[in-house]
């Protein structure tokens, strides 16, 4: 089944080279921020774990 979901992992990587990445998103902001760096995709079986953390 194709979602927007579907890629994201790749399009997030890829914004690490776009132009003036650096200052959009949160990417970094004196010294700290995301950076692009992405975390391993969750398990299924720690879905349940995940969602309470986000509720």
């Amino acid at each position: 089944m194709d979602t927007i979901w579907t890629g994201v992992r790749e399009r997030v990587l890829a914004l690490r080279t776009a132009p003036g990445a650096r200052r959009v998103f949160g990417a970094t902001f004196n010294g700290y921020g995301h950076g692009f760096d992405l975390e391993p995709p969750v398990a299924e079986a720690g879905l349940p774990a995940a969602e309470r953390c986000g509720a």
